[in-house]
């Protein structure tokens, strides 16, 4: 014999009441039809009329999760920013000392071995970063030139040497370009150890320079294995 809504009890109600509530929620999250079982909760929800201290206990059950939900919520964000700033200030710690350990005579990374852990100061990865100090003083070789010409100026192309689209051609830096040079060994000192001390071209770094342009830092990370 199937139990209607009418028949339920107190208890029933809201315990149905409840279940079909926590289903629908997940068939929403999950993008799934609900008309069914839209339907069965308005079939219960007639009921309201002569179970209304039930659906009241029920609500007031809700905003008191909800309110749980909220302080617990903001209690979790509290502790993650206090263990962010604990891990962030113990990592610092770490590669201050590890920066300060002299460099390996057989290359490699600064680090800390322990019994089951190593701590090193990996540097950091990705196209290293170009500042361009001065741009009036990075030389025209690493520019591109950008110039507009009109139809008829273009079919005369021979004739422009002295046309202002060219005198007042935009000449934005080819960055990529600086990059690579910058990246590029000393073309007299080959970043020898022995010859880069002194170089004069390169000024003892080992690579070539660029005029008005450097490499920004790498930087270093922390890394736990």
């Amino acid at each position: 014999m199937t139990t209607t809504s009418t028949e339920l009890t107190l208890y029933d109600l809201s315990n149905e009441l409840a279940q079909l509530s926590s289903v629908r929620s997940e068939m929403v999250e999950a993008g799934e039809e609900t008309t069914e079982i839209d339907t069965q909760i308005a079939v219960y929800m007639q009921a309201l009329p002569t179970k209304v201290d039930g659906v009241a206990k029920f609500l007031r059950h809700l905003a008191a999760q909800e309110k749980f939900a909220e302080e617990e919520e903001r209690r979790l964000k509290a502790a993650k920013f206090r263990f962010h700033a604990a891990r962030e200030v113990l990592t610092g710690f770490v590669m201050f000392v590890l920066q300060r350990l002299p460099l390996p005579k057989h290359g490699g990374p600064r680090k800390l071995e322990g019994h089951s852990a190593t701590l090193s100061a990996v540097q950091n990865g990705g196209k290293q970063e170009l500042i361009i100090d001065n741009d009036q003083l990075v030389p025209a070789e690493y520019r591109n030139y950008i110039v507009c010409f009109s139809h008829n100026e273009w079919l005369h192309a021979l004739e422009l040497l002295g046309s202002p689209a060219v005198k007042n051609a935009d000449r934005p830096i080819d960055k990529d370009l600086v990059r690579d040079t910058l990246q590029s060994l000393c073309l007299r000192c080959q970043n020898d150890p022995e010859s880069r001390e002194g170089c004069e071209k390169c000024g003892g770094s080992g690579y070539q320079t660029v005029a008005g342009a450097h490499l920004a830092d790498r930087g270093y990370r922390l890394r736990i294995s």
